[in-house]
């Protein structure tokens, strides 16, 4: 950054239209102020673009929705661990070691699914 004092004055007028082009160039760039990204273009000055991976949105997205299942597959494998824990009765006990396997094949899927995912993904970036 040039550390002499700014004192000088450029008055530009913009149309609306052209006011939000350049707005959204803004957004896209590491300037916090117009002020510093219009005075960077002007001098030719390095500006550092950030540009948006569908591909990685995508993947972002579906790890979302999976570490939900996962979080809601856990929570239920936890409690299920907890009541087994406990001392019940047999017929009681039946019921909970079946929800206790149901949820030791539901999270197997799971993580079965998350592998597939991650196997897509990683094909189609090693493509790009």
């Amino acid at each position: 950054m040039n550390s002499e004092k700014r004192n000088k004055w450029i008055h530009v007028r913009l149309s609306p239209s052209e006011l939000e082009k350049l707005q959204a160039r803004l957004k896209k760039t590491n300037c916090l102020f117009l002020c510093d990204f219009v005075r960077r273009v002007l001098l030719e000055d390095k500006i550092t673009a950030f540009t948006r991976s569908q591909s990685l949105d995508e993947l972002i997205q579906e790890l979302v929705i999976l570490r939900k299942e996962l979080n809601y597959l856990g929570k239920n494998l936890n409690l299920v661990t907890r009541k087994l824990q406990t001392d019940l009765p047999k017929a009681e006990m039946r019921v909970w070691l079946e929800e206790n396997q149901k949820g030791h094949l539901a999270l197997h899927k799971k993580m079965n699914d998350i592998i597939s995912r991650m196997d897509f993904f990683s094909q189609k970036w090693l493509q790009e």
